[in-house]
Formats: structure tokens, C-alpha cells, sequence
């Protein structure tokens, strides 16, 4: 039998996913944010490319089981369109820690020669910051050295631009130095992740959805800090 906390899960999911699908409709009048316009170059995945089902293929979960945090991308159908829902579920450790995400296996031989990442998005829920990941070539994800960069959502479908110049490096979840990650040779697969924060930092909680349509790199000089 479904325990109480279970169904209050099912039932918020569903409810994200009903406000998605009625943003996804009016698709036409979202606002977009841009930081720079024209510097949109090559896609490296594309949920809205309705001839691509592959494209949600190969999506591992990765989260925080010490406190059961879930996470899962899962496709959205509309009449001629689709895109990518990530759905989380984050329950906070005694010290405000944890996670959830999902990654997925990917080479990018040509990710030195730009500047930076754009993610095309439309977050639904109350948690407002959120993590790209970019995995090293390794076996065990785990013990995989990752440059990360966290980046802060409106609520609106909008158009995120991460410089790699604001990448970090992290070793199991532990940031390693405050010196941009420059090492782009070595990539074999990205990821976002749903985190509550460490030492007083922002506290994320609960269950929440990002709408994710494209994730492109743009051109451009990358710059240290």
C-alpha cells in the first residue's frame, strides 16, 4: 500500500509536471535571458528534435543515497514537440548536504576550442540553483575528477551562458582549487545536479523539475578569472 509520504511525492510530481506541460503550450511568449547574443555554435544534445529519441538514452542517476535523494530525466511529449524533464527529490543531511542528478557518458573532442556552455531551460519549483558537471575520463563516477560550475535559475524559460573560464575542479564532491579548470582534453561526460549547499550556504529541499530543451557550447576566448 502507498504510505503517506510516497503519495505526496507522486502527487507533487505530477503537479510540476501538469505546470511544465502548460508552459511547454505557450512556448511562443517566453521571456529569454541572454547574456551575449551570437555566440551559439554547435548543440550537443537536442531534447527538441522530435526525429531523436536517443537523445534521452543513457541518462544515469547519480545521488546522494546515504539520505535517498532520487533523481531521473525522463522525455515530455506535446503535439509536435518534445523536450527533457529533470525531476529530483532532495532530503538534506543533519549538516544540510546532499544531492541528486543524472549524467550521461559523452565525448567532446572539440570542447577546448570554445568558450563556455548554454543551457535552454525552464525550471519549475522553489529550489533555484543548480549544478552543471563536467566528468574526467574514468571509470568509477564516484572517484571522477569533474569541473562544475553552479548557475541560478528565474523560474521562466530562459537561456543560461557558463563560461568554462568559471569552471572548478572537485574531487568527490569537494572543491580542489579556486583556479578556473582549464583541462578540457579529458571530458567524457556531463551532467546536472540538484545540491543543497555546505557551511550555511543556501539550503535546497523537497522535490522540483527543470524543463531542459537544447544544451549547447558557444565560441569565444576562455578567460581565467
Amino acid at each position: 500500500m502507498m504510505n503517506k509520504n510516497t503519495f505526496v511525492i507522486v502527487l507533487t510530481f505530477t503537479t510540476l509536471l501538469l505546470n511544465t506541460h502548460n508552459g511547454m503550450e505557450g512556448k511562443s511568449s517566453y521571456k529569454t535571458y541572454l547574456n551575449r547574443s551570437g555566440l551559439f555554435n554547435k548543440t550537443l544534445i537536442d531534447f527538441t528534435d522530435t526525429k531523436n529519441k536517443s537523445v534521452f538514452e543513457g541518462w544515469i542517476e547519480y545521488s546522494d543515497k546515504v539520505q535517498r535523494s532520487k533523481a531521473t530525466l525522463v522525455p515530455l511529449y506535446g503535439q509536435n514537440f518534445q523536450s527533457a524533464i529533470f525531476f529530483y527529490l532532495l532530503n538534506s543531511r543533519p549538516n544540510g548536504s546532499s544531492f541528486a542528478g543524472v549524467h550521461r557518458i559523452i565525448y567532446i573532442p572539440v570542447l577546448p576550442a570554445y568558450g563556455g556552455v548554454v543551457i535552454d531551460l525552464h525550471r519549475q519549483g522553489l529550489d533555484s540553483i543548480f549544478k552543471l558537471i563536467f566528468y574526467g575520463n574514468c571509470g568509477d563516477i564516484q572517484n571522477c575528477g569533474t569541473c562544475e560550475s553552479n548557475f541560478e535559475t528565474s523560474g521562466v524559460r530562459q537561456r543560461i551562458e557558463l563560461p568554462f573560464s568559471k569552471f572548478t575542479e572537485h574531487c568527490r564532491e569537494r572543491q580542489m582549487s579556486n583556479q578556473p579548470f582549464l583541462n578540457l582534453n579529458q571530458i567524457s561526460g556531463f551532467g546536472i545536479q540538484a545540491h543543497t549547499g555546505r557551511n550555511g550556504t543556501k539550503q535546497q529541499n523537497g522535490v522540483g523539475s527543470i524543463e531542459i530543451f537544447t544544451i549547447s557550447i558557444y565560441n569565444g576566448v576562455r578567460k581565467p578569472n
